[in-house]
This record gives structure tokens, sequence and C-alpha cells, in this order.
């Protein structure tokens, strides 16, 4: 395990250049948080100090097109994590990196568990992306999983969570040393976002239209950009919708197993012409002109990487406190409000506050670049690359 090989690594495993490899795993660059993240690791990660590759279980995703040329990718052709642990294990042994960076659980218990045949020196960082404890309350064997986050990730040479909530989800729900965990937030690439955001929705690549925006009323219309699954709590916000005013419109952004579920929903609540499923688009960002609002109304979260692109957009948010990173990045009155409570007549309570308060676009966009610019945010891998 990576805990009985850090110490003393092998002499000459550097690159020549004396820049540290770094080879990241993670399982596709669909279109997720991890997957933006780590596809903005590799294009920005300091190519003076550092030689990043990225190896994916499976070569998919629209954040391929990201991936700038002189990042070595490695397609693994494995349909899921547990098929992919010799794989990882060859591949560690054949590039021999200095630093294997994970992300995502299923994948960081199979590289962990891997690791043991890694060669010696090898370190080990996962990154992880959810609030643990939550997410295994819906897994079918939870308890077997949390016996393994117990086992496991102490073998870690470092852990990166999201946010100070994940960091004491992780101590005080599985014992793990607290020297080994950082705090790094998710990045947003401030002016690429920026610029996608001026970009007309109707042009450009998208696997579906965006819907009819024609009557849209921006001081009226939230936007939900998302993955439309239950943790992300899509129903919540319908539901919510449901109790506030008729002139309120929807624009929900993104693909995922709950679609129908949701349409149905809004049918039965009266919404169907009132809520737009605009499906994934290649630019969600383009769709934030219409909408005087940003809702995330995820049931718990690691991050969201969604809000402070939202606030990078210049939109206020309105979000749950929890359990996510809420309170560390909304400050009410400033840049959104929050819902204490995760339930519907909270979060319309929370959206009214906010449709009837007065916000500084400029600042809020600003603030976002401030703390969450993806330099910033990508010198804080580097610091711990360079200390593990």
């Amino acid at each position: 395990m990576p805990g009985n090989t850090v110490k003393g690594g092998a002499p000459g495993r550097q690159a020549e250049s004396g820049k540290k490899r770094v080879l990241f795993i993670i399982p596709s660059l669909a279109g997720g948080g991890a997957e933006r993240v780590f596809s903005l690791l590799v294009k920005h990660i300091d190519r003076g100090g550092f030689e990043p590759s990225l190896a994916l279980l499976k070569k998919e995703g629209p954040f391929l097109a990201d991936l700038p040329p002189d990042a070595e990718l490695i397609d693994l052709k494995s349909e899921k994590s547990r098929y992919a642990f010799w794989k990882i294990v060859r591949l560690v042994r054949r590039k021999k990196p200095d630093i294997v960076c994970t992300t995502l659980g299923y994948l960081n218990l199979i590289t962990l568990a891997a690791a043991r045949f890694f060669p010696g020196g090898t370190k080990l960082v996962v990154r992880e992306s959810t609030h643990v404890s939550e997410s295994l309350k819906l897994e079918k064997y939870g308890g077997l999983f949390r016996r393994l986050y117990r086992r496991l990730y102490g073998k870690a040479d470092r852990i990166i969570c999201l946010s100070e909530s994940m960091k004491q989800d992780l101590l005080s729900q599985f014992d793990l040393p607290e020297e080994k965990i950082h705090v790094i937030p998710n990045p947003v690439e401030y002016e690429s976002v920026r610029k996608k955001a001026a970009e007309d929705p109707t042009e450009g690549p998208t696997e579906e239209p965006a819907g009819d925006l024609s009557r849209i009323n921006r001081g009226r219309t939230l936007i939900s950009i998302g993955r439309l699954e239950y943790e992300k709590g899509h129903d919540l916000l319908i539901e919510a919708l449901a109790r506030m005013d008729s002139d309120l419109n929807l624009i929900l952004v993104g693909s995922g197993s709950r679609r129908q579920r949701l349409e149905a929903l809004a049918r039965r609540k009266g919404l169907a012409d009132r809520v737009i499923f605009a499906g994934f688009q290649q630019n969600p960002f383009a769709l934030t002109r219409y909408a005087g609002l940003f809702v995330f109304p995820s049931r718990y979260e690691g991050f969201g990487s969604a809000i402070v692109e939202a606030l990078a957009c210049g939109l206020p948010v309105v979000t749950f406190t929890g359990p996510t990173a809420a309170r560390e990045i909304i400050t009410p009155g400033f840049n959104g409000f929050l819902a204490e409570k995760i339930d519907p007549d909270q979060l319309a309570g929370a959206i009214g506050s906010a449709l009837g308060h007065s916000f500084d676009a400029d600042m809020i966009a600003q603030d976002a670049r401030r703390r969450f610019d993806v330099g910033g945010i990508v010198k804080k891998y580097e610091d711990v690359f360079d200390k593990v």
C-alpha cells in the first residue's frame, strides 16, 4: 500500500528534466464536476515543474476537446472501475509516475487497493468528490463500502476534499488522519466561462435544442444546471416552483436518468409550460442570459462547481445549506440566499427572498474570480504534489 512505500522513494524516479510526473486517472471525461476539474488540472498545471498524463477508463466525454496536445492521453478501455484493477497496475508499473492522482469514490478505492502492486516510492493522491457518508446512504452495499473507506482511504498519501464540511465528514465518520487531508475547492475557468456566457445559445454544437426561449422574462426566470439525478434535487425545485407565482419560469439544463420522472412531475403540478427541459448543452453558460437567478437544489454535494460557474456569470445563487459547501461559497444578501432545510417550502422562501433583492452582478463575478479562478486553485494542487 502507498502508506508503506512513501518513505524514501526510489532515486531517479522523476523525469530527467527534474519535473514530477503526475498520472491523473478518471473513469471518463463525461460532463460532470470531477471530469471538468481533471481536464482543467491537466490543462493548467505548471509545465515547468510537472509532466501530466491522463488515463481514462473509457475515452469519451465532451471535455476531451479541452485537453492540451502536450498531455499524453491513455485509454484503458475498461467499462467499469472494478474491471480496471490490473490495467491500472500495469499502467503504473509501465509509466512509473511519481504521483498517481485519482478521483471519484469507486475508482479511488480500486486504485488504493491496487497500490500494493505499484513501484516503490509511488505517491497516491485521491480526490474525494462528495460527502461520503451521505452518498453511502443510497448505496445497496453501503455498510461494505463504509468499511472499505475506513480501511483504504488512510493508505493514501494525501486526500483532497472540496470543502471544510467534507473534511469534517471524513474525519468524524471514517477516522482518517487529519494531516493527510487538504481542502481545495473546485476551480472555475473564469475568462472562458465569461466568454461562453456571451455566446448565442442557438449556435454551436448541442445534443438537443434548448427549447422555446422566446417567451422568457429574464427577471422572472430561474435556471439550474446539473445531472438529472435524485441527489441533485430537481424534484424539490419543481415542487418549490409550484408554490410560487405563476409568472415564474424555470430552465433545467442537463441530462440524466430522472428526466422522464421530472417531466411527469412538472405536468402533474401544472408546470409543463413553465419548465423548459434544455437537455445537455455543450455550452450551458450561454443560457444564463435568460435567467435572473441560479438555483442549485442538491440534497447533498461535495462542492457544486455549477454554483461557482453561475457566480462567475454574475448570477446570484439559491441553494440548500447542507450537507454541501454552500456556507463556504454563499454570503446571503451578497451573492445569493440559503435555504436552511432541505424542503420545497424552504427553497421557495429563499427563491422569493432572492427575487426581491437587488444584487450587484459585477461584484458577484469578481468575488468568484478572486476565490475560485483556475490559476489559484491549480496552484493549491501543485503545492500538494510538491509536498507529498
